[in-house]
């Protein structure tokens, strides 16, 4: 993790809140966990604790549903509120990027339409959506998604902004354009870093060379040098008497 940040990238946790022990494909239809509270604590959540606490930058969810965490038997995590705000945020205290896995899979797209999971993602805590089926529609959903808007507006205090590539607009919560920006802050921080550390080894290099190219001329140029001192020291002798 800390290497990934080191070199510019943006480290991820994934698949919250555990993708192990499942025995459907996500990119087909939703896996279910079955596992209970306490041994999702004990097991599942252990890796995302300690990657929390090492300062991970981002988290992607899992197309997976979790009796235990939500219980609407149709909702795969990346759209469940209960796991995404009550269990990633509240309880685990992560306040970086969150970022779905990519919205196009069967987890989410055999049960829901791509507006309306594009909208219940980001209502139920995602700051980023990845790879939505149809953009404009999402597009839409935000922008004319009427009750839907209004909630999203009343939980996360929004503004309207336009997108570059539609027509439509898209409502944004602040929350997560401030964790979009705090993410690419890092990622600007880990190339710097990475473009001062070249920087000094290219300097390095140069001055290593330097002394190497010196090293050679005075040993191919020894005797001269020798005489050159003598005669200084000569001269300086004869100066004082």
């Amino acid at each position: 993790m800390h290497g990934v940040n080191e070199n510019g990238g943006l480290a991820t946790a994934k698949h919250f809140p555990g993708h192990g022990d499942t025995a459907a494909d996500s990119h087909i239809d939703l896996p279910v966990i079955k596992a209970d509270r306490a041994r999702l604590d004990a097991l599942e959540l252990v890796p995302f604790r300690a990657a929390i606490s090492a300062g991970v930058g981002s988290v992607m969810t899992g197309h997976l549903n979790v009796p235990a965490l939500e219980p609407d038997a149709n909702t795969p995590a990346t759209l469940s509120r209960h796991i995404l705000t009550g269990v990633l945020r509240e309880q685990l205290g992560f306040e970086g990027l969150v970022i779905t896995d990519a919205m196009d899979m069967g987890g989410i797209t055999v049960r829901f339409a791509p507006g309306e999971a594009a909208v219940r993602a980001v209502l139920a805590g995602a700051d980023a959506l990845l790879m939505p089926p149809v953009p404009d529609a999402a597009f839409e959903a935000f922008a004319i998604g009427g009750e839907i808007r209004a909630n999203f507006k009343r939980t996360f205090g929004c503004f309207r902004a336009k997108n570059s590539g539609s027509e439509g607009a898209t409502w944004l919560g602040r929350r997560s354009l401030r964790r979009l920006g705090r993410a690419q802050h890092q990622i600007w921080i880990g190339e710097l870093a990475e473009k001062r550390r070249r920087i000094f080894r290219i300097v390095e290099l140069r001055c290593c060379a330097i002394r190497r190219s010196v090293c050679r001329w005075m040993e191919r140029n020894r005797a001269a040098l020798c005489c050159w001192r003598f005669m200084r020291i000569r001269s300086r002798i004869r100066a004082k008497t």
